[in-house]
C-alpha cells in the first residue's frame, strides 16, 4: 500500500493551485485628511502649495497589507457638476522600501489658474483590484500674492515691521482674505498669526503693522533671532473658515535691526 505518498501529491497539488488564485477582495475606501480652516496653524488636507502654482491633495494611508498603490483621478468643473468628466490623472504607488517617501500626498502642477478642480482616489492592491471611489475634495488655485515687505534676505527692518503685499486687480479670482504666519526660526515657535480682509481691489499694496491685535508672542522681534513669514491669500470660505479658492505665498526670511 502506498496511500502516503498518493495523499502528499494531491495537496501539493492543491497547494500549487491555491497559491495561483488571486485576492478577491478590493482595498478598502481610501479616506481624504480632512481640510484644515485658514485660521489653524497646521494645514492639512487639500491645499494650494508654496513653492509652485500647484494643488496639494493628502489621504490616509490604507491599512491593506497588499496594498500597492492609488489612482487618482481629476475632472475640470467647466460646466455644471452634472456633466463632470473624472479622467485618470495620475498613479502613487507605495515605497515598501523607502518609506520615508510620501505615498499619501499628490502635487498637481498641471493647474491652470482660477479653474475649479475635482478630485477622488482609488486604491489598488497587488492582484489588481480597485476600491471603491474616497470622498471627492474640491479646490480652485488663485493668483499669488506680490509680496512687498519683508522682502526676502532683509535684515534691516525695524523690531515692528510693517507687513505689505499686493493683490491683483483681476476679478477672476475670490480672494478676500489674507492669513499672515510668523515663525522665528532660532527657536523654531509661532510668532503670529494674523487673519485681515482684503480692502484693496485695485492692485495698490495693503498694509498691517506687526502685532496689530496684540497676540504674538513677541512685543518685539529681536536681532538675535531668525525669522520667516508667509501670506495665504483665501476664497470662498464657509461658516467653519475652511476656503474653497486660494494661493500661498513662498516663506520670506528675514532679520531686524538692533534697537
Amino acid at each position: 500500500m502506498k496511500p502516503l505518498p498518493i495523499l502528499i501529491a494531491v495537496l501539493a497539488i492543491g497547494l500549487t493551485f491555491c497559491t495561483d488564485v488571486e485576492d478577491p477582495d478590493p482595498p478598502v475606501k481610501p479616506r481624504l485628511v480632512e481640510k484644515s480652516s485658514g485660521f489653524d496653524t497646521l494645514t492639512q488636507g487639500i491645499h494650494p502649495s508654496m513653492e509652485q502654482n500647484a494643488i496639494v491633495l493628502q489621504w490616509y494611508r490604507n491599512p491593506d497589507p497588499d496594498l500597492a498603490g492609488y489612482v487618482i483621478f481629476r475632472a475640470a468643473d467647466t460646466t455644471i457638476e452634472a456633466d463632470l468628466k473624472f479622467e485618470t490623472l495620475d498613479s502613487v504607488w507605495i515605497f515598501y522600501a523607502n518609506p520615508t517617501l510620501l505615498d499619501s500626498e499628490y502635487i498637481d502642477i498641471n493647474v491652470e489658474l482660477a479653474m475649479p478642480y475635482l478630485y477622488y482616489i482609488r486604491a489598488i492592491d497587488d492582484a489588481g483590484n480597485e476600491s471603491k471611489p474616497s470622498d471627492t475634495a474640491r479646490y480652485t488655485l488663485a493668483v499669488k500674492p506680490s509680496i512687498e515687505s519683508p522682502k526676502n534676505g532683509q535684515e534691516d527692518l525695524a523690531p515692528q515691521p510693517l507687513f505689505s503685499w499686493k493683490y491683483t486687480a483681476s476679478f477672476q479670482f475670490s480672494v478676500d482674505f489674507f492669513f499672515i504666519t510668523l515663525e522665528n526660526m532660532t527657536t523654531n515657535e509661532l510668532v503670529w498669526r494674523y487673519a485681515t480682509s482684503r480692502n484693496r481691489y485695485d492692485g495698490t499694496a495693503q498694509s498691517v503693522p506687526y502685532n496689530t491685535d496684540g497676540s504674538a508672542s513677541e512685543s518685539s522681534l529681536s536681532s538675535e533671532y531668525l525669522y520667516r513669514w508667509r501670506l495665504d491669500a483665501y476664497g470662498m470660505l464657509n461658516a467653519q473658515g475652511i476656503e474653497r479658492e486660494g494661493a500661498r505665498s513662498p516663506w520670506i526670511f528675514f532679520k531686524v535691526k538692533g534697537e
